[in-house]
């Protein structure tokens, strides 16, 4: 028993030794830990202008605080968060501390705040975007009905941004695919028209575009399919009909959702 009694004294006599210098290499590792947490930290990025609106952005600046090298960065390496209605991010040039993207949003992009990344090695800097609405088209399939019996489909066409559509004319409508013809223009005031137009049998399901040329000079995509089977929607769309992982009516962004009966 007093054996047994010695064996259980001496390692507790023995811990009480140990346990300074266990302490220490505890806090060491912390430190350790800490110190290769604090590398991987967000860096800061500066943005300018750090305010844009929806469409094309010829160049935006990054701008490093000096934590990492920012002269070799590609396009891969930079994201935008949410990015659905990002069309395409191209670096326009670059320095150590800076380099400047030319970004292309859809001009229906959703508006409010973005975080904008750029990931080096284990190193990630971020920054804060803010996006108002810039000059647009938007488009509703059907729109209003016709009585011109050449007339197989209708779209409404509304503006954003005080893009005055009052003079518009057929022949400032370019519209693909190219078998798609513009019939006539109804409903037209500063704010909204409506195309009628004549659309072969076998692309009634199409998806399409239009382009308002002359001042104008802005583009919107369509869809004329009707509901579908339940998928994700893509880039680039947004969900009618239930949720954007099983959604039944995908269109694209330039394209209002119909409210149920209309």
């Amino acid at each position: 028993m007093q054996t047994s009694l010695k064996a259980a004294v001496l390692p507790i006599d023995r811990l009480r030794k140990v346990l300074p210098s266990s302490l220490a290499i505890f806090a060491s590792l912390a430190v350790l830990l800490s110190a290769g947490s604090a590398s991987a930290q967000d860096a800061k990025l500066t943005l300018s202008p750090a305010l844009i609106v929806t469409g094309a952005t010829d160049r935006l600046a990054i701008e490093s605080d000096g934590k990492f090298d920012l002269s070799k960065v590609t396009a891969a390496q930079i994201t935008i968060t949410p990015d659905h209605d990002v069309r395409s991010i191209k670096v326009v040039d670059s320095a150590p501390k800076q380099v400047a993207i030319a970004l292309d949003l859809s001009t229906n992009a959703q508006l409010g705040k973005r975080t904008v990344s750029i990931k080096l090695g284990d190193k990630v800097g971020k920054a804060e975007l803010d996006i108002i609405q810039g000059a647009s088209l938007v488009v509703e399939v059907p729109g209003a009905k016709s009585a011109n019996k050449a007339v197989t489909t209708t779209i409404n066409v509304a503006s954003r941004a005080g893009v005055d559509l009052s003079k518009v004319k057929a022949s400032d409508v370019k519209l693909t695919p190219a078998d798609f013809a513009v019939v006539e223009i109804v409903n037209q005031t500063a704010d909204s028209l409506t195309l009628g137009l004549k659309v072969p049998a076998a692309n009634k399901n199409a998806i399409g575009s239009l382009k308002i040329g002359g001042d104008i000079n802005l583009a919107a995509d369509f869809s004329l399919a009707g509901p579908h089977a339940a998928k994700a929607c893509g880039k680039l769309q947004q969900c009618c009909t239930g949720d954007a992982a099983k959604c039944t009516s995908c269109v694209p962004l330039d394209q209002v959702c119909r409210k149920p009966g209309s």
